[in-house]
């Protein structure tokens, strides 16, 4: 269709089975919305006011600028391109999938949604999910490799250190790394730096999830922690967590994770599951990989960075699940007085082992 095409059915359905492309965009109003693109589909409008509403093509882009389904589910799918949002609102699960970038550009909320992509761009008047509706919010990547922080481009999926300030959920948020050619090894000491989801410096404040809620990284692989990672406005009933099918690791000269409440005291859970979890610097890394556990004990007893008091993981819970491995450098004044040793600070330190053999543990 040349122009805006304008489709209305004030008490029935619309379905649009092959192509609702027009060069203006496409306007719907009806009770349910149904509509398809072959090579792309632009939509300006689409209300559906007591059912689902669905909005697919099968290559190219899907653009969709104001949508609401205030009754019903909202299914995006674009099976060979990127999506992009303005204003959209759903009254019950919104889903979407794009094989490329999604962007948000205005206020996405429903009470549950599920993004899955290659790539992700919140814009500056992007907010999605919304603090008072969504009850859980779920990104997934599908790259290759995850980067959540930090600033500057990247190859693969990336939620930068701004736009996760533009995510928000009455209760919880999850961000996990699914990607489609997994590489990698399990049970080596990996770099940081080279995890499937690496995590970067950033700063996401308590409010952005619900009072008992919890923001949960995960990785069906491996999480690296390459940046400071501050939670800050947290409450004790609050939980951050780290959930990777392999290794977490942490990198000493860069990385940690603190959780505080508005005063700046430690509160709320730091959750880490893997089968291996560890801080280590680069030198360290590398030695360990030989070490029997009391030699590890003696390796990380000595920091090779400068002293930092408070460790590299801070909360006022940190409950930590093991298959096979737990260490945690000295992040204190080196020398032979053990009180000065410093690696983790918390109110309580709960570990436990789930392999069928009896994991290592060597922390300061």
């Amino acid at each position: 269709v040349n122009g805006v095409a304008t489709l209305t059915a004030a008490n029935g359905a619309i379905t649009v089975a092959t192509d609702a492309a027009a060069s203006g965009g496409t306007n719907a109003t009806a009770r349910a919305i149904t509509l398809n693109g072959l090579a792309g589909l632009k939509v300006n409008a689409a209300s559906a006011t007591a059912d689902d509403l669905t909005l697919a093509t099968r290559a190219g882009d899907l653009a969709v600028a104001q949508a609401s389904a205030p009754s019903g589910d909202i299914v995006l799918t674009s099976a060979n391109g990127g999506i992009t949002l303005g204003q959209v609102s759903g009254g019950r699960a919104l889903t979407g999938s794009a094989s490329g970038l999604l962007t948000v550009n205005g206020n996405v909320s429903a009470p549950t949604i599920s993004l899955t992509s290659g790539d992700i761009a919140i814009g500056a008047n992007g907010q999605l999910g919304s603090r008072t509706q969504t009850t859980a919010l779920t990104l997934t990547s599908t790259a290759d490799r995850t980067f959540v922080g930090g600033s500057g481009a990247s190859s693969g999926w990336r939620l930068d250190g701004g736009e996760i300030g533009r995510v928000g959920s009455a209760s919880d948020i999850t961000i996990a790394a699914n990607p489609q050619n997994p590489t990698g090894q399990a049970f080596a000491l990996i770099d940081p730096a080279s995890a499937t989801l690496v995590l970067d410096a950033l700063t996401f404040n308590g409010d952005q999830i619900g009072p008992g809620g919890a923001l949960t990284f995960r990785s069906a692989r491996s999480i690296g922690v390459v940046g400071a990672m501050q939670f800050a406005g947290f409450n004790a009933n609050q939980t951050v967590a780290l959930d990777a099918g392999r290794d977490i690791s942490l990198a000493a000269e860069t990385g940690s994770i603190a959780v505080k409440d508005s005063g700046g005291a430690l509160t709320g859970t730091l959750r880490l599951r893997g089968q291996q979890v560890y801080a280590m610097s680069a030198p360290a890394r590398a030695a360990a990989a030989n070490l029997t556990l009391a030699a590890l004990d003696q390796r990380l007893a000595a920091n090779d960075g400068a002293a930092n008091d408070g460790g590299y993981f801070q909360a006022g819970r940190l409950a930590v699940s093991i298959d096979r491995l737990f260490a945690i450098q000295n992040s204190g004044a080196n020398g032979g007085d053990l009180d000065d040793r410093r690696g983790y600070t918390a109110g309580t330190l709960t570990i436990q082992s789930t392999g069928a053999s009896p994991a290592q543990v060597s922390v300061n």
